[in-house]
This record gives C-alpha cells, structure tokens and sequence, in this order.
C-alpha cells in the first residue's frame, strides 16, 4: 500500500510483511526544500507508530547528497524517534554511496538503539534479512 509517492521519493507499506520501504528515485530537479523532505519522513515515523511496523528498508541508492540541516534534522530527531517508535530491523540499500548508508547506520548505534541494523548491496538480500524478524 503506497504512503507516500513523489518524483523523488516512494514510500510504501506491506501489510502482509510488516515492512515499510523508503525508496529514493532518481531525481534532476531542483534542491528538495526542508519541510518537503521532512513531511515523508515523519509519515514514516506516524505510520510506524499507528501500525506497529517493526521493519524499515531504506533504498537510498538514488537520493542525492542530503543538506547539512537535514542531515542534523535526521541525526538528532528523526533515527531517535525511529529506534522508540518500536522499529527492530533496518535495512539499508545503497549501491552507489556507502558513505551516506554508514553513517545513518553509525546514528542508530549512537543512540544505543535497540535496533538492528545491517547495510546491504542488493534488494534480495535486504529483503530477504527483513524477513528473519
């Protein structure tokens, strides 16, 4: 069931798997503002809350680099909300920049999350270790 779908993001929930996946595609307009990147993220975190999802997948291997701003935004708000929201597994897909996958990775560890959190290379994989939860 889609959540939430733009040209630059797609988020959608597998009632069946209890799973939301967080999808960036491939983007060439212009900087995406503060407030729009923030509202899809905190549809995640509501729709986590509602649902009691505990698994996410973020496939990142589109997004572009995030601002400094947002970056803190996801640091100190975001992954936090995240880990006491209930979720137990995340998946982070990114082929392209493993730097940007790390340190969300490295956020959540921060924050001693009781979360656990594995970055993959492939969709298959990423899915299929969700799956184990």
């Amino acid at each position: 069931m889609k959540i939430f779908e733009s040209e630059y993001l797609l988020i959608d929930w597998d009632e069946n798997q209890q799973i939301i996946t967080e999808e960036w595609q491939l983007y060439f307009g212009e900087t995406i503002q503060e407030a729009i990147f923030r509202q899809p993220m905190e549809l995640i975190l509501q729709t986590v809350k509602e649902k009691k999802i505990s698994k996410l997948l973020v496939n990142s291997t589109e997004r572009k680099t995030l601002r400094s701003a947002d970056l803190r935004w996801m640091e100190e708000y975001f992954y936090p909300e995240l880990a006491n929201s209930g979720i137990k597994a995340l998946a982070l897909l990114n082929q392209k920049n493993l730097l940007s996958t790390t340190a969300a990775k490295n956020m959540m560890r921060q924050i001693n999350a009781k979360v656990e959190v594995k970055v993959f290379n492939d969709l298959a994989t990423a899915q299929t270790w969700l799956n184990q939860f």
